[in-house]
């Protein structure tokens, strides 16, 4: 099953597969490594934005 692409919870920009994301816990995980559950909870940002709260 393919799995949409991640989009980031603060600047809505796609999070691409290999890029790093941080999970509203904290987790720092690649686009391509979340799991639909993960995806379905939302509040994935990029790592940018995760960075600059």
């Amino acid at each position: 099953m393919r799995q949409l692409p991640e989009q980031c919870a603060s600047c809505k920009r796609q999070i691409a597969t290999l890029e790093t994301c941080v999970l509203p816990d904290g987790t720092e995980k690649k686009g391509v490594e979340v799991t639909p559950r993960e995806s379905a909870e939302g509040s994935i940002r990029c790592k940018e934005c995760a960075e600059n709260k």
